[in-house]
C-alpha cells in the first residue's frame, strides 16, 4: 500500500466519524502508519509498520453534538455496518 492510499484511508475515516472526530483517538496498529507518514523521515529504511486496520478510541461519554449517536451516524451517514453481527459499536451510556 503506497503512502497516498494510506493518507486516503486514513483521512476517509476522519471524515467518515463527523463531528465526534475532535473527541476519537486513532490507536492500534494503524497509529504506526500515522506516525510513518507525518513524524518519520521518509528516507528512513525502516520505517514504523503496523497493522492496517483502524482501532478508534472513544470515551465513555462524549458530548452531545448530534441528533444522532454516533452509531446511527456511521450507519446511516458513512454507510458503515459492523464486521461482526452482534457488534453495537456505540451503546448509549
Amino acid at each position: 500500500m503506497t503512502s497516498n492510499q494510506e493518507d486516503k484511508i486514513i483521512s476517509e475515516f476522519l471524515e467518515s466519524i463527523g463531528p465526534w472526530r475532535d473527541f476519537v483517538v486513532i490507536g492500534g496498529g494503524i497509529a504506526l502508519f500515522i506516525y510513518k507518514l507525518y513524524l518519520t523521515d521518509p528516507k528512513l529504511k525502516n520505517p514504523p509498520v503496523g497493522t492496517r486496520d483502524i482501532d478508534s478510541l472513544i470515551p465513555r461519554k462524549i458530548p452531545e453534538i448530534s441528533e444522532k449517536n454516533i452509531h446511527s451516524y456511521l450507519q446511516e451517514i458513512a454507510g458503515l455496518t459492523p464486521d461482526t453481527p452482534d457488534t453495537n459499536f456505540a451503546h448509549e451510556y
